[in-house]
């Protein structure tokens, strides 16, 4: 997924009963730069001030992400981190 905040990868799997297993990479540098905008952002600041752009991961950059792992239900389901283990 590519979008104005950042790029993800999700992948996994749900059946109709609702259980799933789904892995989320999230890159470190996403999680900084947030980390980062929340701790030392100025309040009032305007959020909507200039354009975003969709931003696109870099194939020729090394990229390293926080690997999760969401099993469970939607009302009863865990997450912890761990990579995909299914051929990736």
């Amino acid at each position: 997924i590519e979008s104005t905040l950042g790029h993800f990868d999700v992948s996994g799997q749900q059946d109709l009963d609702l259980n799933m297993e789904y892995y989320i990479r999230i890159p470190w540098k996403l999680i900084r730069q947030t980390t980062r905008n929340k701790l030392f952002s100025k309040k009032g600041r305007d959020e909507n001030a200039g354009e975003d752009e969709i931003v696109e991961v870099d194939p020729n950059k090394r990229t390293r992400y926080l690997n999760l792992k969401l099993t469970g239900n939607p009302d009863d389901f865990t997450i912890k981190p761990q990579k995909d283990k299914r051929g990736k």
